[in-house]
């Protein structure tokens, strides 16, 4: 920190000796004294050591944190798809499996009006058979 006062005041004493020079332009030299005045003296030496402890701690615990974090959430994507992945072909197989389910009902509705048929056939049958056993006793 003494080192950056040093040379702001180097720097000061130089451009107050030296001036600028000839091809720096007016609005450029007025604009350096303002910032050496802003840095050397406005500026206390705790704003620096609080602005230094901060980079410090960005560098060493926050980036790290988010890298992790962002490695993290980049993993978690890639399962979720390869999960979908395996989803999509597992759902393609159901339908596969399930396409003839249409057809199952129709077999149903068939199978129930070919039921009720063969129970009209059977009670005719019986009718039938009681006729010709009545016969049959009564030939005997």
């Amino acid at each position: 920190m003494l080192g950056w006062w040093g040379l702001c005041l180097v720097g000061l004493y130089g451009l107050a000796r030296e001036g600028a020079g000839e091809d720096v332009p007016l609005l450029a030299t007025v604009v350096a004294w303002v910032l050496v005045v802003l840095f050397v003296v406005v500026i206390p030496p705790a704003v620096y050591a609080i602005w230094w402890t901060g980079l410090i701690l960005t560098l060493v615990v926050f980036v790290p944190l988010a890298v992790y974090s962002l490695h993290r959430t980049w993993r978690a994507a890639r399962s979720i798809q390869r999960y979908a992945a395996e989803t999509l072909t597992a759902a393609a197989g159901i339908v596969d499996h399930t396409r003839h389910v249409t057809a199952l009902d129709t077999t149903i509705t068939v199978a129930g009006e070919t039921l009720d048929a063969a129970g009209a056939v059977e009670r005719k049958l019986n009718t039938v058979a009681t006729v010709l056993e009545e016969r049959w006793r009564r030939t005997r």
